[in-house]
């Protein structure tokens, strides 16, 4: 759902040099945390944590419309933040990009502050914050980002670091966009940057194809056992969700469950094509019996605030409209306990 970016060698090259070195790690307090055991996510206690997401503050660390659409939920972030738990919202999912901070309007310095104080806002209301960074292909000084984010916020038990949204299908080399063995060496390399970074938290990994795809992930293991994977859905002008659609997400994400630690990390109306909220209803609820029956562990709603059908929320008062009501009807108050 984002402008696609390229990073050229020399841009790439440059642009290392403002990862800030010399900028101090920014300590957070954070109570808690989670890791992942077997196919579950789970807290200190050894019970399992549920997602129940939804992507906030976009547009102003990536996505487009920094000052636009980014500025407003930016400046709005800690009434929509409120808002959001308010209705059993545990998981805040912000996109970010390595393009966005090397060479976007903000510059890298105030962009990490304006990060830094949403990490704050978020988990100083015990909720987790996932960073997600995409967008910006998959280099060196991509990696050498993702691992900054990690050092930074390595102390924060409630962050999150997912290096890769919809690996090489938005960004990069988009011939490998469905590349397995790309995309296994390439993850690799960015799990690997995070842990040697002293980030003990879970990674999100997103898979080929958009994350649609993610049924060969036991194929292609990336060495970590505290990963959770994180599969995408639209509705693609579908009205109903169907079961036939529900065929397809048992066969390329679903049923890993019963392994893996896998939640449905995006899902939206609009993708090119709208659906209707009850194409959203029929998906929210197929995703309600996956993580009472089969192990799934939650769902994120894409997004909060913005310019088109996958907006919760109407833009002058930031109250709900009806994707987001069906949000808050078909998951978010739903009791997994």
């Amino acid at each position: 759902m984002a402008a696609t970016c390229r990073l050229s060698p020399i841009l790439a090259a440059v642009a290392l040099l403002l990862l800030p070195a010399s900028l101090p790690v920014t300590a957070f307090a954070a109570t808690g945390g989670y890791q992942v055991n077997g196919n579950r996510i789970v807290d200190s206690t050894g019970a399992p944590f549920i997602v129940k997401g939804a992507d906030a503050v976009f547009g102003r660390f990536a996505g487009g419309d920094v000052n636009g659409y980014g500025l407003h939920n930016y400046q709005n972030a800690q009434r929509d933040l409120d808002k959001l738990q308010s209705q059993g919202v545990n998981l805040i999912r912000v996109s970010v990009a390595y393009v966005d901070y090397a060479t976007g309007p903000l510059g890298s310095i105030e962009y990490l502050s304006e990060l830094d104080q949403v990490v704050s806002w978020v988990t100083q209301r015990g909720m987790v914050m996932e960073v997600s960074q995409g967008e910006s292909g998959f280099s060196t000084a991509v990696v050498d980002f993702v691992a900054m984010l990690a050092g930074r916020y390595a102390g924060n038990a409630l962050v999150w670091i997912k290096p890769d949204n919809e690996p090489n299908c938005v960004s990069g080399d988009l011939t490998h966009c469905g590349d397995w063995s790309y995309w296994q060496s390439s993850e690799q390399q960015l799990v690997q940057a995070i842990r040697a970074a002293g980030n003990t938290q879970p990674i999100v990994v997103n898979c080929i194809w958009w994350s649609f795809v993610c049924d060969q992930i036991a194929s292609y293991p990336l060495g970590d056992p505290n990963l959770v994977y994180g599969a995408h859905r639209y509705g693609n002008g579908n009205v109903t969700f169907d079961a036939a659609q529900a065929a397809s997400c048992d066969a390329l994400w679903a049923n890993l469950a019963s392994s893996y630690a896998v939640i449905v990390e995006e899902v939206g109306l609009y993708n090119g094509t709208t659906s209707p909220s009850s194409w959203g209803a029929g998906f929210l609820d197929y995703a309600t019996t996956w993580v009472r029956t089969r192990k799934g562990s939650g769902v994120i709603g894409f997004t909060d605030s913005w310019s088109d059908g996958n907006s919760m929320t109407n833009y002058t008062d930031g109250s709900w409209n009806d994707w987001g009501q069906t949000l808050i009807t078909h998951f978010w108050s739903v009791s997994f306990r």
